[in-house]
Parts: C-alpha cells; structure tokens; sequence
C-alpha cells in the first residue's frame, strides 16, 4: 500500500536582500492514512513553511519552491501551477488547512454561513439549502452551542477557541483526506488548547482523516501523534513513532527540546536545562552539522565533515547525527 503523502527532497528558497535563504532544505517525509503525524521544532525550523509548499501557498515572489516532489495519492503536486485549477480542486476538498490565528483566517465581512457553505458549494455542489444544513450538523459536530443561530454570526462575535472549531469546520467540510493543522492551538489558553486537541483527534478519527500536526509543544505531540518528524534549520534531524523518540531521543536537539520542558514524572528539584545559543542564518547555511555550535556532544568528526544524512539509528527511527552512526555501527559488528 502506497502512502497517502510522500515527500522527496522538497527545497522551498526565499530570496533576501542577505542572499538565498533555504527555508526548506531537503524534506523528505510521509503521512499515512489515518494517521496523525507531528512535526516539531522551534520558531523558524520551517515546519510550516514545509506545509505551505505541499498546498503551493508560498508567496512568490519573494519565495520560490526549486526541488523535490509532492506525491499526493500518487499524483506530483507540484507539476500543478499554484493558481491552477486543478490545485484549487486539491485544497479544502482533499487537502484542508487550519492555520494558527483563526481571527486572520476568517473574513470578517462574511458570516460563518458564508464562509462554510462557499467551501461545499463550490467542491461538492450542494445547493445553498444543503449546503447550509450540512454547516449546522459540522458546527455541531465541532461543539458549537445553537448552531442553527450562530450560524448567521460574523467572526468577530465568536470568543477565540469557538474561531478555530469554526476554522475546523471548514477544514472538515468537504470530507479531505488530509488535514494540515499549523500551529492550531497557539493564541489559546492552555483548556481550550486541550479541548480544541481532543476534539481534533475525535473527529479525524470519525472521519478516517489523516492529521499533520505542526507545533513547538513536544507534550501536544507525545499525546496525539504516531510518529514524529523534528526539524532544525529547515532540514528533518530526527525521525520516528513517538514512544521511541520520547523514550530514546538520538539527536541531540531534540534531547535538548525534551531537557528544557516540565515532565510530571521528574523529581520537583529537577532543573530545566535551555539550549544554549541561537539557530543559524538559513542565508549563511554552514557546510557542517547546523546544530554544531550549540550541541554539548560534538566531536573533531562534527567539525571537520559535512553535515550528516538522516540514517536509521533503531526500527523505523533515524537521526541525522555522526554520534548514532557510530553507536550503530558498533552494535552491528557485535
């Protein structure tokens, strides 16, 4: 069986008065169906950047996607023009999107109506009275009190937590086969977050929707994602089902994520380790390992090779670091 995403080598650049920046640099991942995949790192990895590219939503100019491929059901998605009809047909019917501010998501001139019917009319062709009884049961479905008169409201007059389940209405609207959830819960406070989560994983459950999840909160996708994709300076350094990245971390970034987050099971006198220093220009990208100057386990090998490949470092685990590959070979020889 095929997956239902696959991404090769996808390269999305920027050009800046500084030079080219490398925003995405050599992706290469998959999502299953009916599966909830998390991608994970700190602000500028290029976690949504990577996500934008695959729905050809990049800016242009200044940005530019120059490589790879987007294999989407077996079909490239970026032989597709941005503006093409065909990638219009692909977004909000098999590829939806909930994006991390719902208040600029949303058109404020338009009521919840509009926005959710347009949306169903145009890749279902429903009629406006169909249309609308289907928006009604969606609101219900997504936990919004009187939804036979909310329906009718503007944006504006919905708290922030009931912004983004309208948002996930709309992204669940035309049954897609794959929800691109970008930082979904941040404006929130930490219950709504929860509850926003829970319903999340409820209804691509419900609804066989495969879910990639992006976020910097290692907590949100130790919970609900299967396997786990951390990303540093636009490239994947780590790769893996969740338990085994939470149990036995292998790259030392995302040891470093996990050292400076609370854990309830740790002693209370445990001290919160940060990682020190600050991620690298992505315009003056070093030939060597992008983590180097900030990781407490390099080596001369570190500092004299090129930056390393992701390589497998356990059962369906990778990691993209020198120290792995010798633990590994050395294991192999026993």
């Amino acid at each position: 069986m095929g997956h239902l995403l696959q991404v090769k080598d996808l390269q999305t650049q920027f050009t800046t008065e500084a030079g080219k920046v490398k925003a995405v640099d050599g992706v290469t991942f998959h999502i299953d169906e009916r599966e909830i995949v998390g991608f994970v790192g700190e602000s500028g990895c290029g976690k949504s950047m990577t996500q934008l590219s695959i729905m050809q939503l990049i800016p242009n100019p200044p940005g530019r996607i120059v490589g790879g491929e987007v294999l989407f059901e077996g079909d490239d998605l970026l032989k597709y023009d941005s503006g093409s009809s065909e990638m219009r047909n692909i977004r909000g019917s098999k590829i939806s999107m909930v994006f991390q501010e719902p208040m600029t998501s949303l058109n404020p001139v338009l009521t919840i109506n509009e926005q959710l019917c347009e949306t169903m009319q145009l890749h279902m062709g429903l009629s406006r009275v169909d249309a609308r009884k289907r928006a009604i049961q969606l609101l219900k479905e997504v936990g919004i009190p009187a939804a036979e008169s909310r329906i009718d409201d503007y944006p504006h007059q919905f708290s922030g937590g009931m912004r983004q389940r309208v948002m996930i209405a709309i992204a669940l609207a035309c049954n897609p086969k794959l929800i691109i959830a970008d930082e979904p819960t941040t404006a929130l406070d930490v219950t709504t977050q929860a509850v926003l989560l829970e319903l999340m994983k409820d209804l691509v459950e419900r609804h066989n929707t495969s879910l990639a999840l992006v976020t910097h909160n290692l907590g949100v996708v130790a919970r609900y994602a299967h396997r786990i994709y951390v990303m540093y300076a636009g490239r994947i350094v780590e790769a893996g089902p969740s338990r085994q990245i939470f149990a036995n971390p292998r790259h030392p970034y995302t040891m470093g994520l996990l050292g400076s987050v609370p854990r309830l099971d740790d002693p209370r006198d445990k001290e919160l380790v940060p990682i020190q220093g600050l991620p690298p220009n992505l315009a003056k990208m070093p030939s060597t390992c992008a983590f180097l100057p900030r990781c407490p386990y390099s080596t001369s090998r570190c500092e004299n090779s090129p930056r390393p490949s992701l390589t497998e470092v356990g059962e369906r685990h990778l990691a993209a670091c020198y120290l792995n590959q010798e633990e590994h070979a050395l294991e192999n020889n026993k």
